[in-house]
């Protein structure tokens, strides 16, 4: 199929000034090609904040950004939810087309405000929230 990995290590972020993420990131996406198609596996366990600069430097090629959320943090983490699921939203909203584990995350996501139009339910992966897979 011509797929390709992009290699994301887990790091402490908030270490990085932006030029050093900046080229961090630069040197993932050494092999993204002007309108490639990108599936960005989520979460990262990184944080918000790279992912968000990630997704920013990848729209510089032109790319269709595909998120495979495989579990969405403020949902795990109750106690940040107030202040954590509307920028996720937000990022989550960037995407071209959203896969996810099962139709209750996506009925609970689009509660929360998720506007993507394209979406595929994967239907075999599970949750550790407790939704069905």
């Amino acid at each position: 199929m011509g797929a390709h990995e992009l290699s994301i290590y887990n790091y402490p972020v908030k270490s990085d000034t932006q030029d050093m993420l900046r080229s961090r990131i630069d040197g993932i996406n050494s092999s993204v090609q002007f309108n490639d198609i990108v599936i960005f596996q989520l979460p990262t366990w990184i944080g918000l904040e790279f992912e968000r600069a990630y997704l920013n430097q990848l729209r510089i090629y032109n790319v269709k950004v595909v998120l495979f959320i495989q579990d969405v943090v403020p949902l795990m983490f109750k106690q940040n939810y107030d202040d954590w699921m509307k920028p996720y939203i937000e990022f989550y909203n960037q995407a071209d087309l959203i896969i996810l584990p099962n139709l209750k995350m996506e009925e609970r996501l689009r509660k929360e405000g998720l506007t993507v139009k394209k979406s595929y339910i994967s239907g075999n992966l599970g949750s550790s929230y407790g939704l069905p897979a």
